[in-house]
């Protein structure tokens, strides 16, 4: 099965993942702004709330639009989910299923898990470190140990990193019955040419 087109697994993330994060809109000139909506403007990167129902008005227009003080730290840009899929897709069997509903519905936990690390990573700059899970924790004079954690395919970096967020593990518990299947072997032999 191939993959849906990008802006239907970028709708239909949004819609999964509603409560999940704060997705905010590039302006676009095509649609009607009502008092309140707040657009990211990319000709100068900064963000701006409508304070006068607007359509095709720029938000550097001041009769419609004013200037408000926030950061792309705060929201999820279209891009950022964009690169996740990207990400995502280069992990992802989409063989497996045989609609785009079943397939879309696994495939967002995963676009979830590698833009959380995005943002995360982001966010570290050029101080970002990478880290181990925690195996054991001790409270009393304080004690910590890493370790890439065993798990029961095997030492795995992919796994390992789905572990890192929750979204990762959902995604795991979600797949694993898929990858899971019985064979059967048949005895016989082949004739020499």
């Amino acid at each position: 099965m191939r993959y849906p087109d990008n802006e239907t697994i970028l709708d239909f993330f949004k819609s999964f993942f509603v409560r999940d994060f704060v997705y905010i809109d590039l302006w676009n000139e095509e649609v009607l702004y009502n008092v309140g909506d707040v657009v990211f403007f990319s000709d100068n990167n900064r963000f701006y709330s409508c304070i006068k129902e607007s359509i095709q008005n720029p938000p550097t227009d001041t009769e419609y639009w004013k200037l408000v003080d926030s950061s792309t730290n705060v929201y999820v840009l279209d891009s950022d989910i964009e690169k996740a899929i990207f990400q995502a897709k280069q992990f992802f069997n989409s063989n497996l299923f045989s609609t785009d509903e079943e397939l879309l519905s696994y495939f967002v936990y995963l676009v979830a898990h590698y833009l959380v690390i995005d943002i995360q990573m982001s966010q570290e700059g050029i101080n970002s470190t990478g880290y181990y899970i925690p195996n054991h924790v001790t409270v009393g004079d304080v004690s910590e140990s890493y370790s890439n954690p065993t798990n029961s395919q095997g030492d795995s970096s992919i796994v390992y990193q789905l572990n890192q967020t929750r979204y990762g593990q959902k995604y795991l518990a979600l797949i694993s019955p898929l990858m899971v299947g019985r064979f059967s072997c048949v005895g016989g032999s082949t004739t020499p040419y």
